[in-house]
């Protein structure tokens, strides 16, 4: 049985009710709620895409993996159906009973977003460590002190000049990184930080020990840090 572990969020703004309301949704004008959301999916990499592809803050900064892209488009899912994979995930969350299926924006793929979340996962993979921030500076796998810092290197080493204000959710120790979501969801503080109608874009980022999932098991439970998922979700 895998073990349920602790989560962690870092939202923008103190994080109240509103956090999860559908009030900042955006569509963009002449376009219905169905072509908005395509057209943030059509940013979406695939796996594997190589870097340079995309175009503006969508272009691709890391080559992304499977599972980050599962995550980018799980994210969208929950957005504007309330499903991952299809199964429910608002019943229990801080959406239940507000939450109304083709309101919520989707959001786009933000490629220096990706590269920071990529490697935050790295650095707790690399430490042994779940947190937002990174205080072993020493470390090779050190990127930046807090998910700001991150941000903004990132987008320095993408020739971005400009800094984003950015969220996330972390969270290691899950066998797959649907039932990371899915517990992100269950969640207040991270599914506020997925519901957040402030956000636009989104970056995703995954580091595991080069092991099959059956692998991480020790004496019945699942070695906490061989998984780390990471989400960053920006203001543009």
């Amino acid at each position: 049985m895998i073990p349920t572990f602790r989560v962690l969020a870092l939202s923008l703004t103190l994080l109240a009710l509103s956090a999860c309301d559908q009030a900042g949704q955006l569509v963009s004008p002449g376009l219905t709620y169905s072509e908005t959301v395509a057209q943030a999916n059509a940013t979406l990499p695939a796996s594997g895409a190589a870097v340079g592809q995309g175009s503006g803050y969508s272009t691709v900064r890391v080559s992304p993996s499977a599972v980050e892209v599962e995550m980018l488009s799980w994210v969208n899912e929950i957005r504007t159906r309330g499903t991952v994979s299809g199964q429910d995930v608002i019943a229990g969350s801080c959406a239940e009973g507000t939450f109304k299926p083709g309101v919520l924006s989707a959001l786009r793929f933000d490629g220096a977003a990706g590269l920071a979340a990529r490697r935050h996962a790295e650095y707790m993979l690399g430490e042994g460590y779940e947190a937002h921030a990174e205080t072993r500076t020493a470390s090779p796998m050190f990127y930046g002190g807090t998910v700001q810092d991150r941000m903004a290197r990132a987008q320095s080493e993408s020739g971005e000049p400009s800094r984003v204000p950015a969220g996330e959710n972390v969270v290691t120790g899950y066998a797959d990184a649907r039932a990371a979501t899915i517990a992100w969801m269950k969640s207040p503080d991270h599914c506020a930080n997925l519901l957040g109608s402030q956000y636009v874009a989104m970056g995703t980022g995954y580091a595991a020990d080069e092991f099959s999932p059956s692998d991480f098991i020790e004496n019945g439970n699942l070695r906490r840090y061989e998984q780390n998922y990471v989400q960053v979700f920006t203001i543009r």
